[in-house]
């Protein structure tokens, strides 16, 4: 399956719901312990048609690398991924691909 730019955005831009112990929540308290690995279930809020995977990741050899990774569940599309301390650089150009609002990030 292949989604345009837009269509990712319009999935970014959804308000969603955790999937949690108490049912459908909008925040969640993290017990965070070392190393830290936790997946989370999100749904669209109005109608609970997508849902997604949100994923934490905090690496054993540096305390300061932090993944996050979210992407529509069902289809695996990954929408958006951060990543804090992990040494990497993107590349120094943007081709046509990329979004607008991400051409900013290159090098």
């Amino acid at each position: 399956m292949i989604i345009t730019n837009q269509q990712a955005d319009n999935l970014i831009n959804l308000k969603k719901k955790i999937v949690g112990e108490k049912g459908l929540q909008d925040s969640i308290i993290i017990d965070q312990t070392f190393p830290f690995n936790q997946k989370f279930e999100l749904v669209s809020e109005t109608d609970n048609e997508f849902t997604f995977l949100w994923e934490i990741f905090q690496s054993t050899k540096d305390t300061l690398k932090i993944s996050l990774h979210f992407q529509e569940d069902e289809s695996k599309i990954g929408l958006l991924r951060i990543d804090y301390g992990a040494g990497h650089k993107n590349p120094e150009t943007a081709n046509e691909f990329v979004p607008e609002n991400m051409k900013i990030y290159a090098g």
